[in-house]
């Protein structure tokens, strides 16, 4: 009886120490950058990522939200600026008290908006 109950115990920890949306969505996340100019350089963080357009993954969190830089030559380098919302899968922990400070601290109670075209403006010639 007693090693049921321990083996109870444990199941009912693990379950409750789960974080929905790390669970259901994860650390991190596809953004699709898309650009009014093809073949863009993407970088995300100061490193290169891809060309536009494409989807790449950043890492959710809650303190740093990613640097992402559209760069063609000839053109003026754009930021793109992601907001951050709630991931509305953090709403599932409910009651769970640890499922909300996992999602907090691991970064997947945030969700970034996916961001417009990125309009990229030609450099006057001299």
């Amino acid at each position: 009886m007693l090693v049921w109950l321990r083996i109870l115990f444990i199941c009912l920890l693990c379950i409750l120490c789960n974080g929905c949306a790390l669970l259901a969505t994860g650390k991190y996340q596809t953004i699709s950058i898309v650009s009014s100019e093809p073949s863009s350089e993407v970088t995300i963080n100061g490193e290169f990522a891809d060309s536009t357009p494409c989807e790449v993954k950043v890492l959710r969190s809650r303190k740093h939200v990613p640097t992402v830089e559209v760069y063609k030559p000839g053109f003026h380098t754009e930021n793109v600026k992601l907001r951050k919302r709630i991931n509305p899968h953090v709403y599932l922990n409910l009651i769970n008290l640890p499922g909300w400070f996992i999602d907090i601290y691991s970064g997947a109670a945030v969700r970034y908006q996916q961001p417009d075209t990125v309009i990229l403006r030609p450099k006057k010639k001299k």
